[in-house]
């Protein structure tokens, strides 16, 4: 019996907080943090969402080299849900899109991308070729001229301007 009363005593101890006297009750005055603080805008993100969605982009560029463009869709997008500040995933998915005929998606990724790294001179190549699709070669040759001002040395871009 005395055990048990020792167990009820600790547990309530516990649930009222040790540094505290019984008479003053739990400590209601002060909030409880039920979920992290948010991270402030510019703050390092976490480690293991950048992980996450690496893995994932890895994981789409497997499935494009295997011509499974659906596959690699769904990989590229759940990348950019985790990190949607990241360019490169944009690019890959806007790319994608493409090799599925999905001119519009891909010019909303590929916007994206070029929004978030204004040197990123495959974004604009890539954004060239969607709008030459499309036929609208003015934006098509006003993306390749982009592209090449960032990066000169675009073989592929030279050789689509002669097209």
């Amino acid at each position: 019996m005395q055990r048990i009363l020792a167990i009820a005593l600790a547990m309530a101890v516990l649930a009222v907080g040790c540094n505290r006297p019984w008479s003053q009750g739990p400590d209601i005055d002060k909030p409880r943090r039920t979920k992290p603080p948010k991270s402030e805008p510019g703050a390092p993100r976490p480690p293991v969402k950048d992980e996450v969605a690496e893995d994932f982009n890895r994981q789409g560029l497997a499935a494009c080299e295997k011509k499974e463009y659906a596959k690699a869709a769904d990989f590229f997008q759940e990348a950019v849900r985790l990190r949607p500040d990241v360019a490169t995933f944009h690019n890959n998915l806007g790319r994608t899109w493409y090799w599925m005929t999905e001119y519009d998606m891909a010019l909303e990724e590929l916007k994206e991308a070029a929004r978030l790294d204004g040197k990123d001179a495959g974004a604009r190549a890539n954004l060239g070729d969607v709008y030459r699709q499309k036929e609208n070669y003015l934006e098509a040759v006003r993306y390749y001229h982009e592209a090449l001002q960032l990066d000169p040395n675009q073989a592929r871009v030279h050789y689509e301007l002669g097209n």
